[in-house]
């Protein structure tokens, strides 16, 4: 019992397989291969730090983006910057000292604001459409879980009506002005969410067998839908009711699983 407790912690406590990995992964809109997403996560000195870049092409709509995170040891949010090199938009998240407090910064041209936005210590924070912040998410819930499976969930407008209509145009090739699609809104939005452990689904890693664990975040008018393997690394993160998938590259899931997340995500 005792060398099973020991081992339980380590593997809890130790870096997990994904550190150090350049991690690569494909956006699809609507089926189609529309940019790439590439991040690392590295221990530092406060903890981990995260970099990750992401580029899409979508008819005449495009976006580039930079963005930098900074956690703790138990994989905590202490800031997140997020540049729009498109639009030159810089984001700013920090999370104050006492973990009640998010302050906003953003930057444009030389202009800027700042905001704040009370937070609860199970904060977590989605600041776009990005894979590395959902492996985030992945590696606090899954060691580092709440009793209840509640989550503070701060993130951009994802929920508005706005922003889904300006997903669902680029189907069509538009290029909305108000998302730009993976744009950032320039609001955040504090949201109550749930997270649940869904049913595993089969699908194939670099053309082997594999076995994907399926978790629901669940908040405004969203389900995201994660699936990890058994060191939690994110494999696909679908953004429900609508658009975009993220795939990780060399994965690929089974046309029975893909069905069965269809059916019942």
């Amino acid at each position: 019992m005792r060398r099973s407790a020991l081992i339980a912690f380590l593997l809890l406590s130790s870096p997990l397989a994904l550190f150090g990995q350049k991690l690569t992964y494909e956006i699809r809109f609507h089926g189609a291969i529309a940019g790439k997403d590439t991040f690392t996560i590295k221990k530092s000195k406060q903890g981990y730090d995260v970099s990750t870049q992401y580029s899409y092409a979508i008819g005449s709509s495009e976006g580039h983006f930079a963005n930098e995170y900074r956690l703790d040891d138990a994989y905590q949010w202490l800031q997140a910057s997020s540049n729009n090199q498109t639009l030159a938009i810089r984001y700013v998240d920090t999370v104050d000292k006492t973990r009640t407090r998010l302050h906003i910064s953003i930057t444009q041209n030389g202009a800027g604001s700042n905001s704040e936005l009370p937070v609860r210590p199970d904060l977590e924070l989605l600041p776009s459409l990005d894979p590395a912040a959902a492996q985030i998410l992945l590696l606090r819930a899954t060691t580092h879980p709440t009793q209840n499976g509640k989550y503070n969930i701060v993130a951009p407008s994802f929920g508005e009506p706005e922003a889904m209509a300006s997903l669902n145009s680029v189907r069509d090739g538009v290029s909305p002005a108000a998302l730009a699609t993976m744009q950032l809104p320039s609001s955040r939005e504090s949201y109550d969410a749930a997270w649940q452990k869904g049913a595993d689904v089969s699908g194939t890693l670099n053309g082997k067998p594999v076995a994907a664990h399926v978790y629901l975040l669940i908040f405004g008018s969203f389900r995201w839908v994660f699936l990890a393997d058994d060191d939690s690394t994110l494999l696909q993160m679908n953004v429900l009711p609508r658009q975009p998938v993220f795939v990780k590259q060399g994965f690929a899931l089974n046309p029975q699983a893909v069905e069965a997340l269809s059916a019942n995500p």
